[in-house]
């Protein structure tokens, strides 16, 4: 190295000298490109740096002093101002944000070239060394993504079962998705992790969805652990507006959203058994019943004419999906009625049309505030499952008394039709009855013993499955003794049998509605160890797809023509990132 280093070394790696005196090879730290040179000149090396990253050799060009040093000291840095290393630590916890900045809002690669983000860190941070698109993306990328990677791996193999949930997305300029996610119970907390995703140009067939669902069980090596995969199989978000009114899939900008794609309708391809989205299902029982009325211009007028009211309480920013359309309609009945006499003909609601929207909301209360309950959940959802179903269902017969609407009838035979079945499922009753809030509470009369056996005979398997922890330690014998066999049982087993276990459980009055059930377990899953366990495996089934989707949501940027120009493999490697970068070791 020369005596008095130059700025465009800070650029590059250590060299390696070579056996020819003076010569050298040195990588750069932008590009990953080795140069050779000389440790008496920086020629190459400069010269690298101006065909291939020049507006980083502007840069430090830039930072030279202007006084009457040689040429050689032309290129200097201010001592306070020399970049970091690549392997600094500052550095590469600067790289790592970046790349979660870029990430997480989906922004195109070449964001890295703009002058005001560059002038922006050299403001807050001199010494950081803005690495290239390239570098960022055939280097710090991949790096970060086979970083979190590992950590899911790592997480995952720690839990005993998974549920995984499995969908197939569209967007309206006819880009296909498939996302498969893990969801589970660890540490008595729930998580859900992005396993793998795909962007397609062509419809997925089935043999695809099945290539990809092998391929990731493998690659995680959890195909022993999954105990249930969640499927949509729904064509799209349902809107109670007719599709020809209102974009529900497109921004104002234009930028497009996700809609979910039904490949096969039950998914029979998939090797375990699998249950469709419960609020999907709920979506089509609300559907039926708006197919069959005259009320769609109706609410298409109700919409138009609260979108150019002002003075209201603002409407939920999505206004794309069902519940939310609703939650828009709400306020029509506050409006004065002099407000509504100066609308013009087209948007003017008569008396009996905000009527029948009034009406209808009332209608659709009981399944809008389903629907908030099962997506805002934090904690569980499987167990809230049977519950919904049959609240749903006394709440309609209680409608019929009320109502003489021909939306009543139908929400009535559609419960039947769409969601009935979620009450012959066992992985629900379980769940239910493992929710220290319910246990039995949620059955009737003549389903009690059914489920209480059905409860015995997961626990009875789980009881008679010896663990490490479970198997004695043998007291061997010597001498005249040897002969002697140990006959003592397991000394940890709190209950001497599982029945006994579970009748304790269901026995004790239940929680309150606010408790968290996994909270409850966290307390007492000593007490209860073999009922513990069946809770953390059908607790963690979510009722709905919907973290899929989230991760195609994210403000319609996944199908910006920014994100769409990047490739394949790059695009899976930024969505995987951006949905696990929070995941801890």
């Amino acid at each position: 190295m020369p005596r008095i280093r130059a700025s465009v070394y800070n650029h590059f790696t250590d060299p390696s000298v070579s056996k020819t005196l003076g010569n050298c090879r040195a990588t750069c730290m932008h590009c990953g490109i080795s140069v050779s040179g000389s440790t008496k000149a920086t020629s190459n090396f400069r010269r690298h740096l101006q065909r291939r990253h020049p507006e980083i050799l502007q840069i430090a060009d830039s930072q030279v002093s202007n006084n009457d040093q040689k040429v050689m000291n032309k290129f200097m840095i201010e001592p306070g101002q020399i970049k970091w290393r690549h392997c600094d630590p500052n550095q590469i916890q600067l790289n790592d944000q970046l790349v979660k900045f870029i990430a997480t809002d989906l922004l195109p690669l070449s964001i890295v070239d703009s002058d005001s983000l560059r002038e922006l860190l050299q403001v807050a941070q001199p010494q950081f060394n803005m690495p290239s698109r390239n570098y960022l993306s055939t280097i710090e990328i991949p790096h970060q993504r086979a970083t979190i990677e590992s950590k899911v791996k790592s997480q995952i193999q720690k839990v005993p079962n998974i549920c995984l949930s499995l969908d197939v997305w569209s967007s309206t300029n006819q880009h296909f998705f498939i996302g498969i996610i893990a969801n589970y119970i660890l540490d008595f907390t729930q998580h859900s992790v992005l396993l793998g995703c795909q962007r397609l140009k062509d419809r997925p067939n089935d043999d695809l969805v099945l290539q990809m669902y092998n391929e990731t069980i493998t690659a995680y090596d959890i195909a022993d652990k999954v105990c249930n995969i969640i499927t949509d199989n729904i064509s799209k978000d349902f809107s109670i507006l007719p599709d020809d009114t209102v974009a529900v899939d497109a921004d104002e900008d234009g930028t497009k959203h996700a809609v979910a794609v039904s490949i096969t309708d039950e998914y029979r391809y998939l090797p375990l058994r699998h249950s469709p989205c419960f609020t999907h299902a709920l979506q089509l029982v609300v559907s039926d019943s708006l197919q069959e009325s005259d009320m769609q211009q109706v609410l298409v007028k109700g919409l138009m004419l609260l979108g150019s009211t002002e003075g209201l309480e603002s409407s939920p920013q999505d206004g794309t999906s069902w519940n939310n359309q609703l939650k828009m309609l709400r306020p029509i009945k506050t409006i004065p009625e002099e407000t509504l006499a100066e609308f013009e003909e087209t948007f003017k609601l008569v008396e009996y049309e905000i009527k029948l929207i009034i009406e209808l909301c009332e209608i659709l209360k009981p399944f809008e505030e389903v629907m908030d309950r099962i997506d805002g959940e934090q904690d569980v959802t499987s167990s809230l499952v049977i519950a919904c179903v049959r609240s749903l269902r006394q709440a309609v017969a209680k409608q019929k008394e009320v109502y003489k609407s021909e939306i009543v009838e139908t929400l009535e035979s559609s419960i039947e039709k769409h969601i009935s079945q979620y009450e012959q499922m066992d992985d629900f009753k379980l769940a239910a009855t493992v929710d220290p809030r319910f246990k039995l509470d949620w059955c009737k009369d003549d389903e009690v013993e059914g489920v209480k056996n059905l409860l015995m005979r997961k626990a009875e398997l789980i009881w008679s499955r010896p663990t490490a922890q479970d198997q004695p330690v043998e007291n061997k014998r010597s001498g005249m003794f040897s002969f002697m066999t140990s006959r003592s049982l397991p000394s940890n087993q709190p209950w001497d049998s599982s029945s006994t276990e579970v009748s304790e459980y269901l026995n004790q009055p239940c929680e309150p509605e606010d408790v968290s059930p996994l909270d409850y377990w966290q307390s007492n899953h000593q007490r209860y160890p073999v009922v513990a366990q069946i809770a953390l495996q059908y607790l963690s089934i979510p009722a709905s797809s919907q973290s899929t989707k989230r991760i195609y949501s994210n403000d319609g940027k996944v199908f910006s023509p920014e994100t769409c120009n990047l490739s394949e493999a790059r695009f899976e490697q930024l969505m995987f990132i951006r949905c696990n970068y929070k995941i801890k070791d």
